[in-house]
């Protein structure tokens, strides 16, 4: 799997997303977004299938534990357990999951990040 085909698919589903949505900072920073990608798009680089599952604060992981359990919430929670509340409020993750619920990568967009792509779109 390109990893970094992913992340660049993220990137640019989460700013069309922000764009489209008229969103708003307070709807995006601060918080995690559960993405899922079918399980075939997968194997062909297509990110056609991309769509948003849920969305949490970064405080409120457990939320996603009906999708992808409690061990992966445990992980992520201890991914972000040094993470500062300035950190948490300056950027916006994005779990990539397949729909069968397998782990495919993750992205951090800070404030900058997606300030800069929404200015360009």
């Amino acid at each position: 799997m390109n990893e970094e085909f992913w992340w660049d698919a993220l990137n640019e589903f989460f700013v069309d997303y922000a764009y489209m949505n008229d969103l708003e900072e307070e709807n995006y920073l601060g918080k995690v977004f559960l993405v899922v990608v079918d399980e075939e798009d997968l194997d062909l680089e297509s990110n056609d299938s991309l769509r948003i599952k849920n969305n949490t604060t970064f405080d409120e992981i457990d939320k996603f534990e009906p999708w992808i359990g409690k061990e992966e919430v445990d992980e992520w929670k201890k991914a972000w357990s040094e993470l500062s509340s300035e950190d948490k409020s300056s950027q916006l993750e994005l779990l990539l999951y397949s729909d069968k619920w397998s782990y495919v990568c993750s992205l951090t967009i800070t404030n900058e990040q997606i300030k800069e792509s929404l200015e360009e779109y």
